[in-house]
């Protein structure tokens, strides 16, 4: 009987991708067959026992908020309220495919229409089970990388900056190595400005997300250039990949002119020790040499010798590591 079940399941699932599929392709209107298909989709989640299918289903219904007709007839059924119900469930299985139908929708909806959503990923980031912190991270990143109107999204939720962004702080001062890398990934994609993002206001909401993370002068800058010499690689590379990531920004060149280790750690190629790292540290050079508010950010002298360095190339071998090499050959 099991397997007779399975095997409508299986063929259920084959249709609604291909309404999913025409809904997400064709710019004509959904026909009543599709609309259909549609609510039995919606039906099937919410009467189904199966937790397989019912996750396979929540996928399905996350794809088709990728389509503005179907988004509107998910709305009409009340499906987004139904889905929150699901976070409040927290079922493991469940909570990330209730969630990724809210990556989908426009962020500004999520303040609109669905701040309860934002509400749920403040308490996750609070919460003291690991899956729910992973899941948090994950939605921030994705709202992250709507760049600045979505970002603008999380900074006016009134408990963002001290249930989310402090927290993505503390967890990178004292967390385990995947969770660290995760946040830091997280935290590139909250910082990073894009192309048609206004540049002032952008650059001004960067510095502020920068600052509340780890909080206190220099702190947050601290951080990172320690992070960016730990020995486990995914997390000294996406370490230098966030300093890469705010290296165009002035203040941002600011902070790195002064802390006093930073010119010297950029400069030093014996360091880094395969190529991956080499490369990304290379790049924060780049972006700093490219950047036409980098001289007046740094001392003339350090300015030189960052623009010295960096044509040599990121595979140039400095003085330490020739005297490494020439001690290795003698012997």
């Amino acid at each position: 009987m099991k397997v007779e079940e399975s095997s409508v399941d299986d063929s259920r699932i084959r249709e609604y991708e291909a309404v999913v599929d025409r809904a997400n392709q064709s710019k004509e209107p959904l026909g009543d067959q599709a609309i259909q298909k549609i609510e039995q989709l919606i039906q099937d989640i919410i009467s189904s026992e199966d937790l397989i299918y019912r996750v396979n289903c929540l996928q399905l219904i996350a794809d088709l908020a990728c389509s503005k007709q179907a988004l509107a007839i998910l709305e009409d059924r009340k499906v987004p309220a139904r889905l929150i119900g699901f976070l409040n469930e927290s079922d493991p299985l469940i909570v990330p495919h209730a969630l990724k139908f809210f990556y989908r929708v426009h962020p500004q909806d999520l303040e609109s229409k669905y701040p309860q959503v934002l509400d749920k990923i403040c308490d996750y980031c609070q919460s003291d089970d690991k899956q729910l912190v992973d899941y948090a991270v994950d939605i921030i990143a994705a709202i992250g990388r709507g760049g600045f109107c979505a970002r603008q999204v999380l900074d006016k939720h009134h408990s963002f900056k001290e249930k989310c962004l402090s927290r993505l702080g503390s967890m990178l001062i004292c967390s385990d190595t995947l969770l660290k890398s995760r946040i830091l990934k997280c935290v590139l994609d909250l910082l990073e400005l894009q192309e048609d993002d206004p540049q002032d206001a952008s650059n001004k909401l960067s510095e502020k997300f920068y600052h509340a993370i780890i909080e206190g002068e220099n702190k947050m800058t601290n951080q990172l250039l320690t992070l960016c010499r730990v020995p486990f690689m995914e997390i000294r590379i996406n370490s230098m990949l966030v300093v890469s990531t705010v290296a165009v920004q002035d203040w941002a060149q600011r902070e790195l002119a002064a802390h006093p280790n930073f010119v010297k750690w950029i400069l030093d190629r014996s360091s880094e020790t395969c190529k991956e790292s080499k490369e990304a540290k290379f790049e924060i050079l780049r972006n700093l040499v490219k950047s036409p508010t980098t001289s007046r950010a740094f001392k003339p002298e350090d300015y030189l010798k960052l623009r010295a360095d960096f044509k040599n190339g990121p595979f140039h071998v400095g003085i330490a590591e020739e005297m490494l090499m020439d001690n290795e050959q003698a012997s």
